[in-house]
Formats: C-alpha cells, structure tokens, sequence
C-alpha cells in the first residue's frame, strides 16, 4: 500500500500507463578528500562519503544523451556498503562535466549547485540510498549529467562503484508510440 500510494514511490513502483522503466550506470564516479587534496581516488571500489575532520564527497556522472523518449522521473540511486546505513546526504547538480573519474581531485573538483537538488532519505532495508533528480536532468542541456553529494554533519558511509552495484539512475520514460491498453 505505501509504494502504490506514496509521492516518491508511485512513479517507480506502480505500472504506468505509456511508460518504461529504465536504468543507466555511472560512467565516472570518484569520492575526493579535503585531507589529501591532490589525491585521486577514481579506481576505488568504494567511495568514501564523510564530513568534519575527514571531509570527502563523492561525485557521479552519467550520461543520458542517447534516451530518445521524455524522461518523466529520475531517481538517483547508491548502495550503502557500510554497516548501520548511512547519513542523510545532499545531492548537488554539477554543471561542469569535464572532471574525469581518473583526473578528478578536491583541488579541482568542480563544486555542486546550491541549494542542494534534493536531501537523500533513510536508507531502505537493501542498503539503498536514494533521491529525486528528475528537475535536474530535465533540465540538463548536453544529456551528460554530474552530481556531487556531500554530509553536514559527522557521519559517513561507504557506497558500492565499479566493483559491486554501481550508482546508477532509474529512469521513467514514456514509451515510444501509444500506449498498449
């Protein structure tokens, strides 16, 4: 009943109508670190989310450029590999996607859009942590699109990359043609 009937479940949840459901992987992830500006942590399987004295964020890129139909909702999707789950994060839309997962630092990482795009939610019962970014990538020029997420306060988390389930965005699309009745 609650993922028929809630606001941020529905979209994804429930069949509907002229729509698909669709999902495209990171093509870049790092997590950057203020204590070690100039290092790079592109080939880590896990990105290290975590703030006060241990600052680190992590950015995702993806690119949505070849989807052909409308995108009706997005949602941004991590696996928290920590135990106890993890903090509430803030997504933040980067414009500049230039940084590469292999050249990114926090020295020259681009910083994210303020106010963040959304605040994440509790982490669900698969380790799951997830947030609606429907308004920026509707809003995205190129279809090539970046985030960077951060914690306010003294907590962290690891989240799965490459090496297990990466971040990805699950996408509602309407379907080419009419809908099948």
């Amino acid at each position: 009943g609650f993922f028929g009937t809630d606001a941020t479940t529905t979209s994804w949840y429930m069949p509907q109508p002229g729509t698909d459901l669709r999902y495209v992987n990171a093509i870049a992830d790092a997590h950057i670190a203020l204590a070690q500006p100039a290092q790079n942590f592109g080939a880590s399987t896990t990105l290290q989310l975590a703030s006060g004295a241990s600052d680190s964020d992590v950015l995702v890129k993806f690119d949505v450029s070849g989807e052909t139909q409308p995108i009706l909702f997005a949602k941004l999707s991590f696996r928290v590999t920590t135990s106890g789950g993890a903090p509430r994060a803030q997504v933040r839309y980067v414009s500049d996607d230039s940084w590469t997962q292999a050249g990114v630092v926090w020295n020259n990482a681009p910083s994210g859009a303020e106010p963040p795009v959304v605040i994440t939610g509790q982490v669900s019962r698969d380790g799951t942590i997830s947030a609606d970014v429907t308004s920026a990538i509707t809003a995205d020029s190129d279809g090539v699109v970046s985030f960077r997420l951060s914690v306010p306060n003294a907590a962290g988390a690891y989240i799965s990359s490459e090496g297990g389930q990466p971040p990805r965005l699950i996408l509602v699309v309407a379907q080419a043609g009419p809908p099948i009745p």
